[in-house]
């Protein structure tokens, strides 16, 4: 009974194995194909926003180019992080560049990186995700925890100065 199981169980793994990769593949192409509905769908229908929410997705600073849902960013969050970040401009290349991310970088916090025009006014209508409000790291009021190391090189610098 167990030779004949073996098989039944090697080819169950094998079709679900096909049936993720091309559910992977499936929704690439619909993602490609709509994204510019979805979000303009989220911009313009109130009654649905957050339903379509749900199904947008976002390339990050730590997503290697991939883009991911917003749930999948809350994930990977921090437990002390209580805002979504984003970044929007012309290209990836101009925005891993720029020097607001890079405080982001060193803190080991991902941002969402909006290339689209479409992008930042989507998320603007949407206001918050899961409770966490979006919060644009080009803009001045940007508050992040300190450690305590920072502190005190905080407070040895203002010292030096007085």
């Amino acid at each position: 009974m167990m030779r004949t199981r073996r098989p039944t169980v090697r080819r169950r793994k094998k079709r679900r194995k096909k049936d993720k990769s091309d559910e992977d593949g499936t929704w690439t192409k619909f993602w490609k194909e709509f994204n510019k509905n979805l979000k303009m769908g989220c911009y313009e229908d109130d009654s649905n926003r957050s339903r379509l929410s749900k199904l947008l997705r976002f390339a990050t600073t730590k997503s290697e180019g991939k883009e991911i849902s917003l749930d999948k960013y809350l994930d990977r969050m921090q437990e002390s992080q209580e805002s979504i970040y984003y970044m929007s401009g012309d290209s990836m290349e101009v925005m891993l560049k720029a020097p607001a991310l890079q405080i982001f970088k060193q803190k080991d916090i991902e941002v969402l990186m909006l290339s689209d025009h479409l992008d930042e006014p989507c998320l603007q209508k949407l206001a918050d995700y899961e409770g966490k409000k979006f919060v644009s790291i080009q803009k001045a009021d940007v508050k992040l925890d300190e450690t305590e190391e920072e502190k005190k090189r905080f407070t040895k610098i203002k010292d030096m100065y007085k």
